[in-house]
C-alpha cells in the first residue's frame, strides 16, 4: 500500500489537494533524513519557509510523529506542508515501502524542533 494512501484519511481533501500542488512545484526541500525520521522546508505561500519533522519510530505501531511550524498545524490540523513532505517521501525517497499496509495514525508533536 502506498504511504500516502496509508496517511490519506488523516488529511482533509483540502489539505491533500494543496500538498499535492506543493510537492508537484517541488516547494518540498528534504534537509535531514535517516531511517526513522525526516525533516524538510516546504515553501510556503508568501515566501514563507515551514520546517516540517516527521518521526516514523512507532510505524510498527502504526503511530507516526509529526510537526510543521505553520499556522494551521499549530490550529491542531495536518496541513498541506505535512502533506507535501509525505508526497516527496513516497515519491524521491524510498518511504513508499515502510513495514505494515494498515492507516497510519498521525500524533502531532510540538514544532519546536522536538523530534
Amino acid at each position: 500500500m502506498r504511504l500516502t494512501d496509508r496517511f490519506e484519511d488523516e488529511f482533509h481533501l483540502n489539505d491533500r489537494e494543496r500538498g499535492d500542488a506543493y510537492f508537484l512545484a517541488d516547494r518540498v526541500q528534504i534537509v535531514d533524513e535517516d531511517p526513522h525520521s525526516v525533516s524538510a522546508l516546504v515553501d510556503g505561500s508568501g515566501g514563507m519557509r515551514y520546517y516540517v519533522e516527521i518521526d516514523f519510530t512507532d510505524i510498527q505501531r502504526a503511530l507516526v510523529s509529526a510537526s510543521c511550524e505553520c499556522p494551521r498545524f499549530a490550529d491542531g490540523i495536518l496541513c498541506k506542508h505535512l502533506w507535501a513532505t509525505i508526497r516527496s517521501l513516497e515519491h524521491h525517497h524510498g518511504f513508499s515501502s515502510l513495514p505494515g499496509d494498515e492507516p497510519l495514525l498521525v500524533l502531532s508533536c510540538d514544532a519546536e524542533h522536538s523530534m
